[in-house]
């Protein structure tokens, strides 16, 4: 519990400098604990710490982690690959999606009980081993997501390349800055682009720096699994 507390104590603190580097607010930004393959104890450690928000990659395995904790306030992102058989299934359990990059699992989202946020996927590395829709496509995409009756989109994601140097992913942050900035401006039917998910355990503080209101932190967090 005491590894955990420093090294969230060392988040929050990194976070409030990198907002201060960038002339925001820390209130700006949330921290997305992912929260993938660690033990109820570890999360319901975090939950003690504050944290509200978990990040997951896989139904199976986030449903008992949900259900068990169903009567806390929590928050439940799906960051992990959208499959188009489990999009329904995944928008009645989870509060975010992330990783929306086609109209057939909008479609299935569209379908869930529960109102679920939506993320767009961006791929700016153009890296194949990647979801995502690239540069070009995105104001088309959301064109057809527009249409979709009960569908919310509220912001983009991305998920840039592994770098050494973090500094090394800043262009990737800065142009998905720049096509959220775009998009906002347009005049949507119920499209808002109030998110922009970006920056995970290595690169986070350059991804503040560049406008992230969502950071994905795991191996920073809980330590290597």
């Amino acid at each position: 519990m005491s590894q955990l507390y420093d090294r969230w104590s060392l988040i929050v603190d990194r976070v409030g400098q990198a907002c201060a580097r960038s002339n925001r607010s820390a209130g700006e930004v949330r921290v997305v604990a992912v929260s993938k393959h660690q033990s109820m104890e570890s999360i319901e450690q975090a939950i003690t710490l504050g944290i509200r928000d978990f990040g997951e990659n896989y139904v199976q395995e986030a449903l008992p982690k949900i259900q068990a904790l169903e009567q806390l306030d929590l928050r439940w992102h799906f960051i992990g690959h959208l499959q188009s058989n489990k999009a329904k299934q995944i928008g009645q359990h989870f509060s975010t999606v992330h990783s929306l990059d086609r109209i057939s699992t909008a479609k299935e989202l569209s379908k869930a009980k529960s109102s679920v946020s939506c993320l767009v996927q961006l791929n700016l590395s153009g890296e194949r081993t990647k979801d995502g829709v690239d540069a070009a496509g995105l104001e088309p995409l959301l064109a057809e997501l527009d249409d979709i009756h009960g569908l919310h989109v509220e912001g983009l994601m991305t998920f840039p390349p592994f770098q050494n140097d973090p500094e090394d992913n800043r262009r990737y942050f800065r142009q998905a800055r720049k096509l959220w900035e775009a998009m906002k401006a347009k005049s949507w039917k119920q499209i808002s682009m109030k998110e922009l998910s970006m920056g995970v355990s290595n690169d986070y503080e350059v991804a503040i720096e560049e406008g992230a209101t969502l950071v994905r932190i795991g191996t920073s967090l809980f330590g290597p699994r």
